[in-house]
Order: structure tokens, then sequence, then C-alpha cells
């Protein structure tokens, strides 16, 4: 063989090359744009699959097609360690029918919502060994409104992470919000109408 053969490593994966002889040379002709050309755009390289060793608390990396590597970092955790192992934060809530109560899919704490709230029906909130409950006292008994879940579009979207729901009017004008989004929970209370002092 005459002439270099130039071996382009993308990080640990070698790229595939179909060669073409031409007067006694070989032409390599990569399969996608490369880096170095004008028309290269990453984003147009699909994503093969998720490399789940390399996650952190906010970030995921993904192998590919051209074997090049595509780390994203987000804004919040997208992640918890489950025994040294990140998994997916999954806060959709799921109604438990014997139970009647909505708890989040998978994170580090659970929480609990009664189907029904009333002064007889806690909130509970586990984390870890942890646990607490409470109930808010002097309200009209309401059922849980739970927001359409939006599931993942793209392997890179983490929608998963964020849940809220509603207990409409437990008293009147007033509305009990929850919103679970990463590893933090909020809690608001609306006040729809203006009360004098």
């Amino acid at each position: 063989v005459s002439g270099p053969l130039q071996i382009v490593d993308a990080f640990t994966e070698k790229i595939d090359y179909s060669f073409a002889e031409t007067n006694d040379k070989f032409l390599q002709t990569p399969d996608y744009d490369t880096t170095s050309s004008n028309d290269f755009n990453p984003q147009e390289i699909l994503i093969d699959s998720e490399v789940e060793s390399e996650r952190t608390a906010n970030s995921k990396t993904f192998k590919k097609s051209d074997g090049t590597f595509e780390t994203v970092i987000y804004n919040k955790n997208v992640h918890f360690n489950n025994n040294g192992v990140y998994e997916n934060i999954d806060n959709r809530l799921v109604l438990d029918s014997k139970s009647n109560n909505y708890t989040n899919k998978n994170n580090l704490y659970k929480i609990q919502f009664p189907d029904y709230l009333q002064e007889s029906n806690d909130i509970n909130l586990t984390y870890d060994s942890y646990s607490i409950s409470w109930s808010t006292r002097n309200i009209l008994s309401t059922k849980a409104n739970v927001e359409e879940s939006i599931s993942n579009k793209s392997i890179k979207d983490a929608n998963t992470t964020t849940q809220a729901m509603t207990y409409y009017e437990i008293a009147k004008g007033v509305d009990l919000e929850y919103i679970l989004d990463s590893n933090t929970i909020k809690e608001n209370i609306i006040l729809k109408n203006y009360i004098k002092d």
C-alpha cells in the first residue's frame, strides 16, 4: 500500500472509513462530515446510547454513532445516588389503588399524597431512614389533581424530574399546590381572591 494510512481516533473508538483505489492510492471517504469540515454539525450525529457509568448527579454522557461522545450538563440534578449507582430521577406521581395515595416513582425521597385531602389524611415524606407527616386543618375534602406527566421525547430530555399536583378549593378561594422538581419539593398556598385585613 503506497501512501500513509491515517487512522483517526474519536476518543477510544476508531472511525470506519470506506476506501476507493485511484492511481494506486487510497482515498479516505468518511461516512459523515468531519470536525474539520465547514458543514460539520455535531447535532446531526445520532446518539447510540447513554454511557451510564459516566453519570454524575447533573450530567449524562452519550455515545454517538460516529464513535464520539457528548456530555450534557443540566442546571439541576437528574440522577440520585442509590448505593453507589446513579439512577434517573422520576418524580411522576402514580396512584396506588390499595393505599389511595400518589407516590413519586423513583427518587432519593418518597412522598405520598392522599387521593382525597382532608384533615384526617396526612401527607408523608420519607428520606433515608427519616420521615415526617403533616396535615392541613380546617379544610374541605378535596381530590388531588395531578398534572399530565411529560414523557421524555429525546434521550437527552429530563422532563420526568418535574411533577406538579394541586388540591383545589381546600377553603373558599384557596388552592394548595405541590411541585416536585429534581431533589426538591415546594408547597404553594394560592389565594385566588384578595382578602381584606
